[in-house]
């Protein structure tokens, strides 16, 4: 679902030119559930949160170059992953970033401390641990499908470069592949993975 409010709150600093306070207001408005989804893709919460420093820094960086072709959530989103992707493409990569500004750092800092993950339920665990058996790019692609509910066109986005989205069809594909071996890594008398909104 978009927040719509939020984003208009983001065009709005940018239309006066005010960076810091559109970077601000995305990462307070987005931070949790982009932390909670970087915590879920990259499994390992050491990693998330390097994962999650760079991405602050390249929202801090990149905010002024942002045109509204997507939503700023799904832009965000895009931020987010290609922090988790080169996270993982260099594991030894262990640094905290500094952010510019200390009201920006405070902000990030504050999500850090107060975002908690969901109560953890029998069936969520389950599902964490099928999960985990998943590649990062098969775990981004549930995430953002069925618990962020975003559209196919703003997972295609998300998941690829800039400018350049996946191929929507591809990813149907995939999640449909993808929803069949979490069924069988799951007990299926306890209950399956959900249908997406579309």
């Amino acid at each position: 679902m978009e927040a719509a409010e939020p984003d208009q709150a983001v065009r709005d600093h940018l239309q006066r030119g005010d960076w810091a306070a559109a970077a601000t207001a995305g990462l307070r408005a987005h931070g949790p559930e982009l932390l909670r989804y970087l915590r879920r893709v990259l499994a390992n919460e050491t990693i998330a949160q390097d994962a999650f420093s760079d991405f602050c820094e390249r929202l801090w960086k990149a905010i002024p170059r942002f045109r509204g072709d997507a939503s700023f959530r799904t832009w965000a989103y895009r931020l987010a992953w290609s922090a988790a992707a080169e996270c993982l493409s260099d594991p030894a990569r262990r640094r905290q970033q500094r952010l510019d500004t200390p009201q920006f750092h405070a902000v990030a800092e504050a999500i850090r401390t107060s975002t908690a993950e969901h109560l953890r339920t029998p069936a969520r665990d389950r599902l964490e641990e099928a999960r985990r058996s998943l590649s990062p790019e098969d775990r981004s692609l549930l995430i953002l499908k069925i618990e962020e509910g975003l559209s196919w066109q703003q997972v295609a986005e998300v998941m690829g470069r800039e400018g350049h989205p996946v191929n929507e069809l591809a990813l149907r594909k995939r999640f449909s592949r993808l929803r069949g071996r979490l069924r069988a890594l799951m007990n299926p008398e306890k209950g399956g993975v959900p249908t997406p909104r579309r």
